[in-house]
C-alpha cells in the first residue's frame, strides 16, 4: 500500500514538530528501541501475510471465482509491509507523545519480554492454519471448566487491558470502513444510517468470537512461559507504563486497520465493476 502523498505529508509533518521538541532525540531513540523490541516488522509482515490471505478468500465470496493477477497486485500494494511499518512508526510516536518509554523499553528487552513477544507471534502465525483457531479455543474452553490457572490469567489480561471491548469496537469499526470503501467505488447504495445498522446487527456475535479467539489465542501464546512470567506481565499491564503502551498500540492498529478495510472494500468495488464490463 502506499500512503496517500497528503496524508503521509501531515503524518511527517506532525512528526517533525515532535522531533523538534526538547529532549526529542533521546525520545525517538527510546521510541525506536521500543519497537524493535516489539518486534513491530515481524508483526508487520504477519500483518501483510493475514491481509493476503483474507483478500484471497474475500474476492472469491463476491465472485465465485479463484483471485487472479490484477486482484493479488492490488492488494499487495494495499498491505505493503514497508508502508505499514512507517505508519506504526508515526502513529505509535504520536499516541506516546510525553511518555515515560524507559520501562516499556526495559521490560520488552529484557530475556523475558522477548520470550513473550515471540511466543505471540508464533501463536498467532499457528492460528493461520487449518482449524487450529478452533482447536486452540477448544482447549481454553476446556482448561477455564476445569479451573486451571492459565484460564484465570488469561481472563485477568482480557480484564486488566480490557481487550474484549476495543478488540470487538475495533473489528465493528473495520467492518464499517469496508462497506464505506464499497460505497466509494459504487458496489454499495445504501444510507450511511443502513450501514451503521448494518454493522451494529453483528455486534453480540463479534463480541462472542473476539471473546473465544482472544481467549484461545492467549492461552496457545503464553502456556510455554516459564513459572512468574504471566505474572509479571499481567504487572505491567496493571501499571502506568503497560496502560499507556495498551492505549497506544491500539490507537495505531486500529487506525491502521481502518485504513486497509476502506482501501479493500473500494478495491474490491472497483476489481468486481472492471470484472463485469
Amino acid at each position: 500500500m502506499t500512503i496517500p502523498l497528503r496524508l503521509r505529508d501531515l503524518k511527517a509533518a506532525a512528526l517533525a514538530v515532535v522531533l523538534c521538541l526538547p529532549g526529542a532525540a533521546r525520545a525517538a531513540g527510546d521510541l525506536d528501541a521500543l519497537l524493535v523490541a516489539l518486534q513491530m516488522g515481524e508483526t508487520a509482515a504477519l500483518m501483510r501475510e493475514e491481509g493476503l490471505r483474507h483478500a484471497e478468500g474475500l474476492v472469491s465470496d463476491y465472485t465465485g471465482e479463484p483471485a487472479g493477477a490484477g486482484w493479488t497486485a492490488l492488494v499487495g500494494r494495499i498491505y505493503d509491509q514497508a508502508a505499514m511499518e512507517e505508519v506504526i512508526a508515526q502513529d505509535m510516536a504520536a499516541a506516546l507523545e510525553g511518555q515515560d518509554l524507559g520501562p516499556m523499553v526495559a521490560f520488552f528487552e529484557s530475556a523475558r519480554g522477548q520470550r513473550i513477544v515471540t511466543l505471540e507471534l508464533a501463536a498467532r502465525r499457528a492460528l493461520m492454519a487449518e482449524g487450529a483457531e478452533e482447536a486452540a479455543i477448544l482447549r481454553y474452553e476446556l482448561a477455564e471448566e476445569d479451573g486451571k490457572e492459565i484460564a484465570a490469567q488469561v481472563q485477568q489480561l482480557m480484564a486488566d487491558s480490557d481487550l474484549v471491548e476495543r478488540n470487538a469496537s475495533g473489528m465493528l469499526n473495520a467492518n464499517l470502513m469496508f462497506l464505506r470503501g464499497l460505497a466509494s467505488g459504487g458496489s454499495y447504495d445504501d444510507s450511511e444510517e443502513a450501514m451503521i445498522r448494518d454493522v451494529w446487527a453483528q455486534e453480540e456475535d463479534i463480541r462472542l468470537d473476539t471473546l473465544g479467539w482472544l481467549g484461545g489465542y492467549l492461552m496457545l501464546a503464553y502456556e510455554p512461559l516459564p513459572p512468574g512470567d504471566l505474572d509479571a506481565y499481567i504487572a505491567f499491564w496493571q501499571g502506568t507504563p503497560g496502560r499507556a503502551l495498551n492505549a497506544a498500540l491500539f490507537e495505531t492498529f486500529n487506525g491502521l486497520y481502518d485504513l486497509h478495510s476502506f482501501l479493500l472494500g473500494r478495491g474490491l468495488a472497483e476489481f468486481v465493476r472492471s470484472e463485469e464490463l
